[in-house]
């Protein structure tokens, strides 16, 4: 993967100003322009975790040290110039190069959440494992991330998602809590995997789990509060998310407040929620076995998409590699699978990884309902079976 990006160019600078900016900053201990007053906002900030791990590995590798950082008084009152000092800083030290590897964690990340579920689903050192790690390696929305746009922190919360769904198909809530805190502390869109956790998971386990995610909050989110006296709240709770202006719209409707794209976040959360609570009430047992359980976390991952403002490559990597997972999990890779795919390479937003126009003619809008309609309802037809399922046990005593 690592040669094949970097035979492409390697990881784009295109939005890479938000995180590249913060692991500047925390590598050089300046917490407060890494996450600056929402007042003064010159530049959006990630989720926490990605730029304090690449920030600390920005340290050590000294990155950049062979000029000098910018001082306080360069970064501006209030940090409202820190983006043309970082800019200049960066260019003349060439820091922006090295830093932009660093995003390559992500993969290792990614791998390391499919290598888990790949062992939970008890395939681990066998052939499909290697043939699984390869196939989520040619994934054109894999690359998306980096080479499309800058975003490594999709793949880390990804990453860490889906090992705490291989913790969860362990029956190891606690360890799954921690992972599954660790992904929301990476990227918010992680709460589709979360929610429907909580709600199929059994009483007692779900203690252990919410203990988890208290314990990954605790350790890394609220010593960052206390150090930025509270700033990196923003951070921990909205991350790179629209906050509304009169540009954004969704299938043409504006949305110019920040309380109305809010609304529109929750919306998949509720609806995922909901998918979650049938699915249980329908059965309780086997939503919580392998095929179900990546079914009904896809479908969550598809609904997201419905309600993206834009619809951007690096969008869809979470849904299709949990929708590749539950293809192998139940024995076959459906052709809609590799048309979807192929769709879903072609038509976003600046044309994925091969930066054309989308096709001639035809709005995005239509594409992304076509795009989620495919997601939806490869996700929801093994989600139906194995709801649907009735053990030999169910069905003597239904008949006698």
């Amino acid at each position: 993967m690592i040669v094949f990006a970097t035979l492409w160019g390697g990881p784009t600078p295109a939005d890479a100003t938000a995180p590249d900016n913060t692991t500047w900053l925390i590598a050089h201990g300046n917490f407060g322009c890494a996450f600056p007053p929402k007042s003064s906002v010159v530049y959006q900030t990630t989720a926490p975790l990605y730029p304090l791990i690449s920030g600390a590995l920005a340290a050590i590798a000294r990155i950049g040290h062979g000029l000098t950082f910018p001082s306080p008084a360069q970064l501006g009152t209030s940090c409202s110039t820190a983006t043309a000092a970082l800019y200049q800083w960066s260019f003349h030290s060439g820091a922006l190069a090295s830093t932009l590897r660093l995003g390559y964690l992500g993969w290792l990340a990614l791998l390391a959440g499919v290598v888990s579920i790949m062992r939970a689903l008890g395939k681990g050192g066998t052939r499909l494992e290697v043939v699984t790690v390869a196939l989520v390696a040619c994934l054109p929305s894999v690359y998306m991330p980096l080479l499309q746009f800058f975003h490594p922190e999709d793949l880390l919360a990804t990453g860490f998602a889906m090992i705490g769904v291989a913790l969860v198909l362990r029956d190891r809530w606690l360890g799954a809590g921690l992972m599954l805190g660790l992904a929301v502390l990476s990227q918010q869109f992680t709460l589709l995997f979360l929610i429907p956790l909580m709600i199929l998971a059994p009483r007692t386990k779900l203690l252990r789990m919410l203990g988890g995610v208290a314990c990954s909050v605790a350790v890394v989110g609220v010593p960052l509060l206390a150090i930025t006296s509270g700033r990196a709240i923003t951070s921990i709770v909205v991350g790179t998310g629209d906050v509304g202006g009169s540009n954004i719209s969704l299938y043409g409707i504006p949305l110019h407040s920040s309380i109305t794209v809010a609304s529109v976040r929750i919306i998949p959360i509720a609806l995922c929620a909901l998918v979650a609570w049938w699915a249980r009430s329908r059965r309780s047992v086997t939503t919580l076995e392998p095929v179900a359980l990546l079914a009904l976390l896809a479908l969550s991952l598809a609904l997201r998409l419905g309600f993206e403002v834009s619809l951007f490559g690096y969008y869809l990597t979470s849904v299709s590699v949990v929708l590749l997972l539950m293809e192998i999990a139940v024995g076959r890779i459906r052709l809609m699978y590799i048309g979807w795919t192929a769709i879903a390479t072609w038509a976003t937003v600046a044309g994925g990884l091969v930066d054309h126009g989308t096709f001639v003619g035809v709005d995005v809008r239509v594409w992304q309902v076509l795009i989620v309609i495919g997601a939806v309802y490869l996700a929801a037809c093994p989600l139906f079976a194995a709801t649907s399922y009735e053990s030999p046990m169910e069905t003597n005593t239904r008949l006698n």
